[in-house]
């Protein structure tokens, strides 16, 4: 039976939720969620997504090869195994669930990776190789995947203007387990108040809150409303 996402919030909904997306927003996720979405994307129509996912498996299997999952011949080293593996909810957090792109399995451990496409134009937005400085919003991913799966390290492995392989780890400290905690937490709540108690999602004035919006008022409206002093208030 195929995985229901709109019934629990994944890890690009909850990037797009804390306001990390410029495509999508809390409107546009608490609106998938009460089954009213604003919109599909369908993937063959977004060359973006379309080759991100086309490139997906011919990445994992590069990344394979980079950390040494593979002898010199191509051919996988005895009980190492990287799979993609089935969408699962959080052990006791049904609402919660993650989707991630592999799961690696070594005699020495098992760990995460998520694998990215990205423009030559973006590179700036990444840190030194091997480091764990990556964007926000893959940084918020690869948290939540962390927390369901259980895992103390995550990588990500990023393919920059086509020609620009590199692999970024995050590993469990002190300081990611409080990320960790406080990105539960916050879902949790943004959860329960949306979609649980069916509190409306508020405008953060955000790129994507504009299409948002737009997709919620095509039309738009070009009469002019005089804002109450109490508003005026809210923005001095």
């Amino acid at each position: 039976m195929k995985f229901d996402r709109s019934k629990s919030l994944g890890g690009s909904d909850v990037a797009a939720i804390m306001g990390l997306s410029k495509y999508r927003s809390g409107m546009h996720v608490a609106a998938e969620k009460l089954g009213e979405p604003l919109e599909v994307v369908d993937p063959e129509e977004n060359r973006f997504v379309y080759w991100g996912l086309r490139l997906e498996s011919t990445l994992l299997d590069v990344y394979a090869e980079k950390v040494g999952l593979k002898t010199p011949t191509g051919r996988m080293k005895r009980k190492h195994s990287v799979v993609v593996p089935e969408p699962r909810h959080h052990e006791s957090e049904t609402w919660a669930h993650a989707s991630p792109d592999g799961i690696v399995t070594t005699p020495g451990g098992s760990w995460g990776v998520e694998i990215k496409t990205a423009s030559a134009y973006r590179a700036v937005d990444w840190g030194p190789e091997g480091s764990s400085e990556i964007p926000a919003y893959y940084m918020t991913q690869c948290l939540w995947y962390m927390w369901i799966f259980d895992l103390d390290r995550w990588d990500l492995a990023v393919l920059i203007g086509g020609n620009d392989f590199r692999i970024y780890t995050i590993q469990r400290d002190e300081k990611v387990e409080g990320n960790i905690n406080l990105l539960a937490v916050r879902a949790r709540n943004w959860w329960i108040d949306h979609i649980v108690n069916g509190h409306p999602v508020p405008v953060k004035g955000t790129e994507a809150d504009g299409k948002a919006l737009k997709l919620l008022f095509p039309e738009g409206c070009d009469e002019s409303v005089e804002a109450p002093e109490q508003v005026l208030g809210w923005v001095r």
